[in-house]
């Protein structure tokens, strides 16, 4: 079976996937207003899922604290009571906005693209993230992606991209199924040039996480989005030119304007 992904990607730039949708102030991560904020400005939103009670919610496990002030798993709850939760925003106010299901998140990309993460931690939830993408006639539109040693949960007729750290990771995942693109993490550029060779001899688009999660965590290199602020052609135009065809960002209204626009 060919590649999946009916994602067109552009002549003189890279797609730019906007890390939990285009968040900020009153617009909360991984929701449907911050979905749509970034299809509208940039080109895939990317998002996470967690599975409670039967049903595939939009939400970051471990985030409870920060987003609703509480230490529970989201993931133990009924959907009783996740119907009741509601968020605190950017600036610690309480809102009235409650944690949407795949299924709305799903609504609202529409026509767009959409990279769905943490979808792989049981086959439960892996079949339900799986059943929701194929009810939506999304599977041209959704990217799934998981470690791969996970590869096997997701079916052919699904786009799937595998995260990898080497080449040897990249065949584990081959050998479990198709593949649609490659995310690489690396700790140096040099260390991701051996994969992105492999990936440009067998034609995989290539993802590259610019976001920095926290001070010690290193997805790219140490090219991200806080240089590229500063020097934008020195960590976005490079990772670009190493060949990387969709660059996750924290920042893509900064990330476009380099690049000259959508």
């Amino acid at each position: 079976m060919k590649n999946m992904l009916a994602w067109k990607q552009p002549n003189d730039r890279p797609l730019v996937a906007v890390h939990r949708g285009y968040q900020g102030g009153n617009i909360l991560p991984n929701t449907v207003e911050s979905v749509r904020a970034a299809i509208a400005v940039a080109d895939i939103a990317e998002i996470d899922v967690s599975y409670a009670d039967g049903q595939c919610y939009v939400f970051h496990d471990s985030e409870e604290a920060p987003m609703f002030g509480f230490l529970n798993d989201l993931e133990d709850l009924r959907a009783d009571a996740i119907a009741r939760l509601r968020y605190t925003n950017r600036y610690g106010c309480l809102t009235g906005h409650p944690v949407n299901t795949l299924d709305e998140i799903l609504d609202a990309v529409g026509d767009g693209y959409v990279n769905i993460d943490r979808c792989w931690q049981s086959p439960a939830k892996a079949a339900a993230v799986v059943a929701a993408v194929k009810a939506h006639g999304m599977t041209r539109q959704a990217l799934l992606k998981a470690p791969p040693q996970f590869a096997g949960l997701f079916p052919e007729d699904v786009a799937f991209m595998p995260i990898v750290s080497s080449t040897d990771e990249l065949r584990q995942a081959e050998a479990a199924r198709r593949l649609d693109a490659v995310e690489i993490l690396f700790a140096t550029p040099a260390a991701a040039e051996p994969i992105l060779a492999y990936c440009k001899e067998k034609a995989y688009p290539t993802w590259v996480n610019t976001i920095v999660l926290n001070d010690t965590a290193v997805l790219s290199g140490g090219l991200d989005d806080a240089g590229g602020l500063f020097d934008p052609a020195a960590h976005w135009g490079r990772l670009y030119r190493m060949g990387f065809a969709i660059l996750q960002t924290d920042f893509p209204a900064d990330v476009l304007r380099y690049f000259g626009g959508k």
